[in-house]
């Protein structure tokens, strides 16, 4: 990765693409680039400071209940279908609630700027699949997503740290 002789130079694309390169290298497990987030001081500090980290951070972390939920009512599906004789009725009102669930979701990833429009993305990449196969997806789904915002938080706070 380049990085501008003058700092106060950097473009916003190149800003934006900086802190999604250090979250990213967080969100998978890679190796963190110290020189990289040497920089980061010098580059996004006026652009990304403390309070607008932790902020993203927050937002972040007010979609965990809706994972959780998201999560658990996939399981709750899963588990009908596997029943000898599924729950019609309750089959319904369950992939109502994950209806419901997603169109929230997506409202309030919004706060989360390009975190949030990732995770919508990511959200929305699905196989089609009919049920009970889609619950089990669903359910992946929804244990990814949580487990990617926890990591996307972790990096917003030691960035915000620096």
């Amino acid at each position: 990765m380049y990085f501008p002789v003058r700092p106060e130079s950097a473009t916003d694309h190149y800003r934006q693409g900086m802190l999604g390169r250090l979250l990213w290298e967080s969100a998978l497990g890679l190796a963190r680039d110290p020189f990289l987030e040497e920089r980061w001081r010098e580059v996004m500090s006026k652009e990304f400071p403390a309070p607008r980290l932790r902020a993203m951070g927050n937002t972040l972390g007010a979609l965990e209940p809706s994972f959780a939920e998201g999560l658990e009512t996939a399981a709750a599906l899963r588990t009908l279908f596997a029943s000898p004789q599924p729950d019609r009725a309750r089959i319904q009102e369950l992939h109502g609630r994950l209806a419901k669930l997603g169109a929230a979701f997506s409202a309030a990833a919004e706060g989360a700027g390009m975190l949030g429009r990732f995770l919508q993305y990511e959200m929305m990449d699905l196989d089609y699949s009919p049920y009970p196969a889609l619950a089990s997806e669903l359910e992946a789904k929804y244990r990814g997503l949580s487990e990617r915002s926890a990591r996307f938080r972790s990096a917003l706070s030691r960035l915000a740290a620096a």
